[in-house]
């Protein structure tokens, strides 16, 4: 905390923006899908669940217990925040396991960026699988990892009592599903010229700056 005072003073004192790094919120389809939850799409949510595969996050620091928080603040952070956002509630029970699958000391992990940094130095999980209980009584899943020899791809789902909502990242594109209706798909893509196939959303963060 004495840090992040200390960084927002120094800001302040050179005319600086500063804010926190939530790309998320910034995202057209993350956006789209907090409208149709807050429109009331499918009722009251109780339940949210994502799955993130992604090939890198690159900088050999993010590799470093030392420097980086690991997946868990990385990546999974701004997933936490996006269910918050969505849920209308605060988490107030985790339980998480990681290890390391791929990215680890003495094994090769070509043909990634600067895979010698990571072999010799490494020390932080690669995946994660988190159970989250919110303080109104919702729950949330996350099963993510920075290390897949897989295309990237993320979907994340919201259930409420009068249906769900998908939205697939890859596809640019939100599904409704409710009982007794038609489903129906959504069109979400970014504006013109903005491509963010990894972390949705971080061109227009920078744009809002």
């Amino acid at each position: 905390v004495d840090d992040a005072v200390a960084l927002a003073a120094s800001a302040r004192k050179r005319g600086r923006i500063f804010q926190v790094a939530l790309p998320f919120r910034h995202s057209a389809m993350f956006k789209r899908l907090a409208e149709l939850v807050a429109e009331g799409a499918i009722g009251n949510p109780h339940m949210a669940s994502c799955v993130a595969v992604r090939r890198n996050i690159g900088g050999t620091w993010r590799h470093l217990h030392e420097r980086s928080g690991g997946i868990l603040v990385e990546d999974a952070a701004h997933v936490f925040d996006l269910f918050n956002w969505l849920l209308g509630q605060h988490i107030s029970k985790v339980s998480a396991f990681g290890g390391q699958a791929r990215i680890r000391a003495g094994v090769s992990i070509e043909p990634m960026e600067d895979a010698t940094a990571y072999v010799e130095h490494a020390d932080v999980c690669d995946h994660v699988v988190c159970a989250l209980h919110y303080d109104e009584g919702a729950h949330g899943s996350l099963a993510l990892t920075f290390s897949s020899p897989a295309r990237p791809r993320m979907q994340l789902s919201v259930l409420g009592d009068e249906g769900m909502l998908v939205a697939r990242v890859e596809e640019q594109a939100i599904y409704l599903d409710r009982q007794g209706k038609v489903p129906e798909r959504f069109e979400a893509r970014p504006p013109d010229g903005v491509k963010d196939p990894n972390v949705p959303g971080s061109t227009e963060q920078l744009r809002s700056f």
